[in-house]
């Protein structure tokens, strides 16, 4: 949708051409089978000092998408996979178009046209910060000032952000609980109090241990989270997979000092007459360098584990090791955008984000 442009007054300075969208970031509530579609409204603005002649005016909206990687082989070779999987196009001027070619003459001045795209909500989302595979979106403007004068150009960069249904985040947190006697010698109960986080924020986990043997003590306490990635090639007819894990945070901890608890019954015999009860915080990266999103597409899929550590120093003299895993399902919040740097903005920073219901600012 083009709107009559606006013209204010003139100034002294070279022809520029400028998209400038309403948001940078762009919401999608719930996946891709149940998100609304999302409008994408902004202006292109033209800021000429002098009449120029201008023969055409188009803005497109196009998503891109990339997978890459060498295959772990004696003579690695490379696999690439891209394709262009959107392309709209708008006519900004003139919105006759059967004049298009015809050269025309805008007066010196600012000009702004409003612009509208509508995104089905079955598109992907954004994702980047993965070394040579990525899915982009931008917008490219392209002034067309006929044979005599140079062609102008504008882009914008843009971010599909994939948030949870309202219906997810207004339930419970999905409290995950392990809670076990380990090997004779633990009996630990360690509690994260919720499955999804927003990215950039932090897990926290509640440790209640029990040692259950005479002289097993408790050493360094270890959280990781742990990112898998899988990504898919198409090469003729033929679909080729690649997937790898990497840790993308950790912490690792002593025991807090005032984290025993002693037993009423100080009875020698009685094997639980200590416990240990803390919390322990694993912050997440907040660049999209270091660690993404979960995302679940054809070609790119990413999800998450939280792996918790516990250390026992045995009698004996060796150390014994407890595992526990946990699902970990990270989300861009609209409340928590990331920035052209890839990193996560000041919440403070006012950024206007258009989406679906509840999220628009």
């Amino acid at each position: 949708m083009v709107a009559t442009p606006k013209v204010f007054g003139g100034g002294k300075a070279k022809p520029v051409l400028e998209i400038r969208p309403d948001s940078p970031f762009i919401v999608f509530q719930g996946d891709a089978h149940n998100a609304e579609p999302v409008s994408l409204t902004g202006k292109l603005v033209l800021t000429n000092t002098d009449s120029i002649p201008v023969r055409c005016i188009k803005l497109s909206l196009i998503g891109t998408r990339k997978v890459s990687w060498l295959t772990n082989a004696v003579n690695p070779q490379q696999i690439v996979y891209k394709d262009e999987f959107l392309r709209e196009n708008l006519q900004i001027y003139p919105t006759d178009h059967s004049s298009r070619k015809t050269v025309h003459h805008m007066g010196a001045g600012v000009h702004e046209w409003n612009f509208k795209f509508t995104l089905r909500g079955s598109l992907p989302e954004s994702v980047e910060g993965l070394a040579g595979s990525y899915i982009v979106y931008n917008l490219h403007a392209t002034m067309d000032r006929g044979m005599m004068a140079k062609t102008l150009y504008a882009d914008k960069h843009l971010r599909i952000i994939r948030t949870l249904a309202s219906e997810i985040l207004s339930d419970a947190a999905m409290e995950q609980t392990n809670e076990d006697v380990w090997a004779d010698k633990l009996c630990y109960k360690i509690t994260i109090p919720q499955t999804n986080f927003i990215f950039g924020t932090q897990a926290m986990a509640d440790f209640q241990l029990i040692p259950l043997k005479k002289g097993v003590t408790i050493g360094k306490i270890k959280m990781e989270l742990h990112e898998h990635v899988v990504l898919n090639a198409i090469q003729g007819d033929r679909n080729l997979p690649h997937s790898w894990d990497a840790i993308v945070a950790k912490e690792e901890y002593d025991m807090p000092n005032d984290a025993e608890q002693r037993m009423t019954d100080e009875d020698d015999d009685n094997p639980f007459d200590e416990s240990f009860k803390f919390k322990l915080a694993l912050p997440f990266p907040k660049s999209l360098k270091k660690c993404r999103q979960n995302v679940e597409t054809d070609f790119i899929r990413i999800d998450h584990k939280i792996k918790l550590y516990v250390n026992l120093h045995n009698p004996e003299g060796h150390t014994s090791q407890l595992l526990v895993k946990n699902n970990c399902v990270l989300f861009v919040s609209p409340n928590l955008p990331i920035g052209e740097d890839q990193m996560v903005l000041n919440p403070a920073a006012g950024i206007a984000i258009h989406g679906y219901g509840g999220w628009r600012n």
